[in-house]
């Protein structure tokens, strides 16, 4: 890397892991060593119930260290648990905030950041989410800004990018209507008691 400032690396940092992950998985082996030695089962089952539960916390801190965004020169780099992609800056086609797939479950980030590549295929960028940095819209600008800095004087947009995000544009707007008419029927059904 270089001193460019606007070439950075998102990624867990050992403190968040030794911090957090490491102790958020205690309880669940303790729950699960409190448990199986009460069940009247072989003692090889519960070693092996033993054991994937430990292999299992140390492949979901080591994925989650692995994971990271990293902005090079000439490309962006998506590193997650099990591939690396590196996506040259004249083949992005679009970087951006929107709501997270997973955005109705509980303790999930509402908001991350995707990268949508020449084909039209959308990348989540590992540890660019509202819960992992201080401001989306800030690093969304940073990122913008290398992107267009970067991608080349003749880059022009491809007709599969442009139909994926169409697609995904009209699909929030439609998620934000319903969204918002059950909001006002909700609110309705507010105030007839109320008024009665």
């Amino acid at each position: 890397m270089t001193d460019d400032p606007h070439l950075r690396r998102y990624d867990s940092t050992k403190d968040f892991v030794v911090g957090f992950l490491i102790p958020a998985s205690a309880p669940l082996s303790g729950a699960v060593l409190a448990i199986v030695p009460d069940v009247d089962s072989p003692l090889w089952v519960t070693i092996s119930v033993i054991t994937v539960v430990f292999l299992l916390a140390v492949w979901v801190t080591a994925a989650y260290s692995r994971a990271a965004t990293i902005l090079y020169e000439d490309c962006i780099l998506i590193r997650t648990a099990f591939r690396t992609r590196r996506v040259a800056w004249e083949d992005v086609q679009e970087i951006r905030n929107e709501r997270s797939p997973a955005a109705h479950q509980h303790n999930v980030p509402k908001r991350v950041m995707v990268l949508y590549d020449r084909g039209g295929r959308m990348f989540l960028l590992p540890h660019l989410t509202e819960w992992a940095v201080d401001s989306l819209d800030t690093e969304l600008g940073v990122l913008r800004d290398s992107w267009i800095r970067r991608r080349g004087e003749d880059w022009e947009r491809t007709p599969q990018a442009i139909a994926k995000l169409n697609a995904v544009t009209t699909k929030s707007e439609r998620a934000a209507e319903q969204l918002g008419f059950l909001a006002v029927c909700a609110g309705g059904c507010a105030v007839w008691p109320v008024l009665a």
